[in-house]
């Protein structure tokens, strides 16, 4: 496993695109692995994953299709799919492995966990990754540097 060091907001934001690509793909490919689902049947899975946890408003499935497009490069997967597939994933204590990765992880969960403060942090990480201290130390990284990227963001809009 590689460190995962804070990374200052514009490396923070450069990598958002492409780490919500890697959590299509993680998720297609844990789909794939672990269910032996076809992308028909993950992205039904996902669809209704994601309309029971709030992501998304009740609809009609995607079709298999979107969801390998979106997690190819330079898609633009929808923000409810992605904070469904990252949570999913967590579920299933996933561990991101690159950068892209943590990125993503952390920005979905930043936000899931109301955005909070600085001090607050440790307290978003899932207690799979709390027996390893390298682990938890990439997760308080990641999610620090979720959270310096909203603090910029917030301070632009005003």
């Amino acid at each position: 496993m590689t460190n995962f060091d804070v990374l200052n907001v514009s490396q923070f934001d450069g990598l958002l695109s492409t780490g919500k690509i890697a959590a299509m793909f993680r998720f297609m490919e844990f789909g794939a692995r672990q269910e032996g689902m076809s992308n028909a049947a993950l992205a039904a899975f996902l669809t209704q994953y994601a309309i029971q946890k709030n992501y998304t408003q009740p609809r009609e499935a995607l079709f298999g299709a979107t969801l390998k497009d979106w997690s190819q490069p330079k898609a633009k997967p929808a923000a409810w799919a992605v904070n469904a597939a990252v949570s999913f994933l967590v579920e299933m204590e996933w561990v991101p492995v690159t950068e892209r990765e943590w990125v993503i992880w952390a920005y979905v969960l930043f936000r899931e966990a109301g955005k909070p403060g600085l001090n607050d942090l440790e307290s978003v990480i899932p207690v799979y990754m709390c027996a390893d201290e390298s682990l938890k130390q990439n997760a308080l990284n990641a999610l620090k540097s979720a959270y310096m990227s909203a603090e910029a963001f917030s301070k632009k809009r005003k």
